[in-house]
């Protein structure tokens, strides 16, 4: 035995980290396309005019697209077992911070577990 406790040993595990990360990015993902859909979209087409309604819908529906494509990046992560590109999770801290604070927290999280799984690896 080298000495390490449980918790170390889980938290050196470089394999269980990127598998955590990649479960949080698509859970974030996730939040944030149920958030477009339900709160943005709603709230832009029953408050605004209809010219401001068909801007904002379209706006609505490129953040869908976004979180769509940070849940099949975590998804395509957590299936090769690797980290997800901080890419993805950077974007949805952003999509987080205008749609869902509660996902930019899980994005945030999600990076900094990226980040300690590639401080592990080098």
């Amino acid at each position: 035995m080298n000495g390490r406790s449980g918790l170390e040993k889980v938290i050196l595990d470089e394999e269980f980290l990127n598998t955590l990360a990649s479960i949080l990015t698509f859970i974030a993902g996730g939040i944030l396309s149920v958030s477009m859909i339900v709160t943005q979209m709603m709230h832009i087409i029953l408050n605004f005019p209809l010219f401001l309604a068909i801007v904002g819908f379209i706006l609505a529906l490129i953040g869908l697209l976004l979180s769509l494509w940070i849940t099949y990046h975590g998804y395509v992560s957590m299936k090769l077992k690797k980290a997800p590109a901080l890419s993805a999770s950077a974007l949805a801290i952003v999509l987080g911070a205008f749609v869902n604070g509660v996902a930019a927290g899980v994005a945030v999280i999600a990076v900094i577990l990226i980040l300690i799984s590639e401080k592990i690896s080098s």
